[in-house]
């Protein structure tokens, strides 16, 4: 029996895989919500995830939904805009990506999704909250408890659950509590049970597209997605033709600093202008038409050691939630992660459902699947923060002055072309290979 905990895109992803591999496999899946949540932002799908999505039979079902497929080949990305000087600022890099990703809408996503699962051995139990784990070090079979009193056992377990992922904090705390291991050890797992804050806020909001063109016919936020930079820096992103995403990114204290207030809050208009004072006259008329701003604090996951513990594995933001700084424009108007999940949830689902692969040697597939995932999930954590740096012109390799000119940006735009190259890279299916070979290499 395989348990999941967390029925999001990477949950579902992860029981879509070993349902269609493995037939005879029981599933569950447990969601902490009433329901599984088809709210949030469109989910950008880029090379690796589309493989994903091509691997799991799924291109038709995203075709028949008259969704355009991602393309190899260059597409248009964000306008770069240098906006902190009161007397006007200028367009310094316009990116072309290296891939044409597409955005699929999150609700079409986990309708497919679902659609995949193997209804006679997969099991969504709702209002089921997390609080633990337990495993009996005699049989090896892990005992889940949950908020409402009510428990569940399992050989297997898969952390689905996000950045406040409970599986994450029962792992570290079950080594911490190991007889084996160090103090040293233990001191240092003490820092990967909970979420830290990475210092800095998102203020989430949106401006009418009619109301600005009304003001300001021929305002660069109508044109193409816009990331507008300085020591702060916005990203503006159309949708639906009358409605503009914004999120807003300030620093307000070093990666890993206390955070004792609300994770989200609703804040007025003012929170936010005071952060763009003296910026040129396009971003301030863009931001005084923003309406319902909330502050979010964002939180990330410290790079852990590893991502799995005897027959546990964490995948997605459990395993390295991370700033939201590796767009396409929408910043967190397309989410980028599923990215990452999709192919945490595909790998280990393939490796989990292949004929190789026993109750005796789960731990192996296990590895395996760290061998090959963690590395790249750890690049793409630090490529995220890289990106935050470059944006804020905060990157000590490529310093910017307020006075810099055009000239002067052109070692921060050739930085900004290499930080997202590696989206459009990497096969899906040969890490998949790889991944298989070590595991049948041990299981000979």
């Amino acid at each position: 029996m395989l348990n999941n905990s967390g029925a999001g895109l990477g949950g579902l992803t992860a029981a879509a895989v070993i349902g269609q591999q493995a037939t005879d496999v029981l599933i569950d899946v447990y969601e902490a919500k009433a329901e599984v949540s088809v709210l949030g932002a469109p989910i950008a799908i880029w090379k690796r995830s589309w493989q994903v999505l091509q691997g799991m039979g799924l291109e038709d079902e995203v075709r028949t939904r008259g969704i355009p497929l991602p393309r190899e080949g260059e597409g248009r990305g964000p306008v770069f805009r240098k906006s902190d000087k009161p007397e006007g600022g200028f367009e310094f890099h316009s990116h072309i990506l290296p891939y044409g990703p597409t955005a699929l809408p999150r609700a079409i996503l986990t309708q497919i999704l679902q659609a995949k699962l193997q209804q006679k051995t997969t099991t969504i139990h709702t209002s089921k909250r997390l609080v633990n784990y337990q495993r009996d070090l005699v049989t090896g079979l892990i005992t889940l408890n949950f908020a409402d009193g009510s428990t569940a056992t399992t050989d297997i377990l898969i952390g689905a659950d996000g950045v406040h992922s409970a599986v994450r904090a029962s792992m570290f705390k079950e080594l911490i509590n190991s007889p084996t291991t160090t103090a040293s050890d233990s001191n240092d797992y003490k820092k990967y049970i909970d979420p830290i804050w990475s210092g800095m806020y998102a203020y989430r909001c949106t401006v009418p597209a009619d109301k600005l063109k009304e003001h300001y016919p021929d305002h660069p936020a109508l044109g193409p997605p816009k990331i507008v930079s300085s020591a702060s820096h916005f990203v503006s992103h159309q949708v639906h033709g009358n409605l503009i995403n914004l999120v807003c990114y300030s620093t307000a204290a070093e990666e890993g600093a206390i955070y004792g207030e609300a994770w989200v809050t609703d804040v007025g208009k003012e929170e936010v202008l005071k952060h763009y004072t003296n910026w040129e006259p396009s971003a301030r008329q863009l931001l005084e038409l923003l309406e319902k701003p909330s502050r979010w604090a964002i939180h990330i996951v410290p790079a852990l050691p590893f991502e799995i513990s005897t027959s546990v594995a964490l995948i997605g933001d459990a395993a390295h939630a991370m700033a939201p700084h590796q767009g396409v424009g929408g910043g967190q108007a397309i989410e980028v992660s599923w990215w990452i999940s999709s192919f945490d949830a595909y790998v280990l689902g393939r490796l989990l459902a292949h004929s190789q692969t026993t109750r005796e040697n789960v731990q192996q597939a296990l590895i395996a699947y760290q061998t090959i995932r963690q590395p790249i999930s750890q690049a793409a954590l630090e490529n995220s923060r890289i990106n935050g740096l470059l944006y804020e012109f905060k990157h000590p390799d490529y310093p910017v002055g307020q006075q810099a000119t055009y000239a002067d940006m052109k070692q921060l735009s050739t930085a900004i072309v290499k930080s997202f190259e590696w989206l459009a890279g990497g096969n899906c299916d040969d890490d998949l290979e790889r991944a298989i070979g070590l595991l049948v290499n041990v299981a000979a």
